[in-house]
């Protein structure tokens, strides 16, 4: 989820009924414009207004 008012992309688990922050601030990542959010190829694109590009890669887990 993009939260534009905090700058910030949420991840929602529904398993473990939580919300947690993946990138914002406290990452050092500026996401001041955020437009949408899109997942491919285990990496997460953020497009922002500014036509900056901030892309999140999925690092694999032991569930994986």
């Amino acid at each position: 989820i993009g939260d534009t008012w905090n700058k910030a992309i949420r991840m929602i688990d529904s398993s473990r009924r939580s919300i947690s922050t993946i990138c914002g601030p406290e990452h050092d990542v500026d996401l001041d414009h955020i437009c949408s959010l899109d997942y491919f190829g285990s990496r997460l694109y953020i497009p922002l207004w500014d036509s900056k590009l901030v892309v999140l890669k999925r690092e694999p887990t032991s569930t994986d």
